[in-house]
């Protein structure tokens, strides 16, 4: 890895979208190690406004892009559907892959990437950002301090009902494509990237199985706009996740349970978490982490020799879990992690 610009690591950054600009440009522009180096869009308006607000070189053909050598690592925040090919050309020239979530389209394109980026001799990893949400780093520190005891059943739930998931996109390039099978719209692939992560991380014990259905009932009828799975690990435990945009009073964000007590948490946007005991109710000091936390990381992955926070096969084990929430509500059926290698 080269870096340049007095030592620090040029950020290149394709699809200058609501994440394009305002988390990865912003981040590369402003977190130390790092610079923008150059901005990649397919939209000229979009490349304008990456030149009025940073003052970087742009580029609208991807291919003269990867060519800067300014760019030693590639951030991508392009619909899903152009993360696989745009990640393998990256990595074709040596470049270093910040991948966007979902990480792929599907696990067999997940593990193309891994794969690739392991035999070129380069990092690749996904921005799984809200892994480091304080309402999740609570819950995950209540359980590791023991007080639920034994857990063995965990809820994860994001709800809203709202029409802004469906035009989120910035409206000179396709302001729907959230809701456009060819893009990659959906909330499987918009939340389960996120809330899959989360439990993975969370349960210390290999994924078994999962049993899904998804729901296209009033925002797409293309997409799913709702989803639920149950996720079985080999340690007993259940899990579930679920993401919604259809429910107009939510249930709560998180809801764990265990032999010594239960927690409870507020819908989505709260941060209070509380835990039921025999001994009465306690609210938690809420845990946080920085919004530059994938960034400081990556800082001292390619400049000091650090470990990545994400791991190529974290991201391999949440894309893993997506093809099997697909493939099981398609087919009705219990599809077993065993049989996604």
């Amino acid at each position: 890895m080269s870096a340049d610009k007095s030592g620090k690591i040029g950020v290149g950054v394709v699809g200058y979208g609501q994440i394009g600009e305002h988390y990865h440009a912003a981040l590369s522009a402003s977190v130390d190690g790092f610079f923008l180096a150059a901005v990649c869009d397919a939209v000229d308006a979009r490349l304008e406004a990456a030149r009025e607000r940073f003052g970087c070189p742009t580029y609208k053909s991807y291919e003269d892009f990867l060519a800067d050598d300014d760019i030693s690592l590639v951030a991508i925040g392009t619909p899903p559907n152009m993360h696989c090919d745009q990640a393998l050309a990256a990595i074709a020239v040596g470049k270093n892959v910040l991948c966007d979530k979902p990480f792929a389209m599907n696990y067999e394109q997940a593990k193309k990437m891994v794969n690739a980026a392991r035999d070129a001799g380069v990092l690749i990893t996904a921005n799984q950002n809200r892994r480091f949400d304080s309402d999740y780093l609570t819950v995950k520190k209540a359980i590791a301090d023991g007080l639920l005891g034994e857990v063995y059943d965990r809820g994860s739930r994001w709800s809203h009902f709202t029409e802004i998931w469906t035009s989120y996109g910035v409206k000179e390039f396709n302001s729907t494509w959230r809701i456009q099978r060819a893009f990659g719209g959906g909330m499987v692939y918009d939340y389960c990237s996120h809330l899959g992560d989360q439990m993975l991380r969370m349960v210390a014990s290999p994924l078994v199985s999962v049993y899904a259905d998804l729901q296209s009932r009033i925002w797409s009828k293309e997409v799913d706009d709702h989803f639920h799975a149950e996720l079985r690990f080999a340690d007993k435990t259940v899990a579930t996740v679920e993401a919604t945009n259809n429910w107009r009073t939510p249930l709560p964000r998180w809801f764990v349970t265990g032999t010594k007590g239960t927690l409870i948490s507020q819908p989505v946007g709260g941060c209070d978490v509380h835990v039921f005991t025999d001994d009465g109710e306690q609210v938690l000091e809420p845990v946080t982490a920085p919004a530059t936390v994938i960034y400081d990381n990556l800082a001292d992955v390619l400049l000091r020799g650090a470990e990545p926070l994400v791991k190529p096969e974290h991201a391999l084990d949440a894309m893993r879990l997506i093809s099997m929430i697909f493939d099981s509500a398609e087919t009705g059926e219990v599809v077993h992690a065993q049989d996604y290698q």
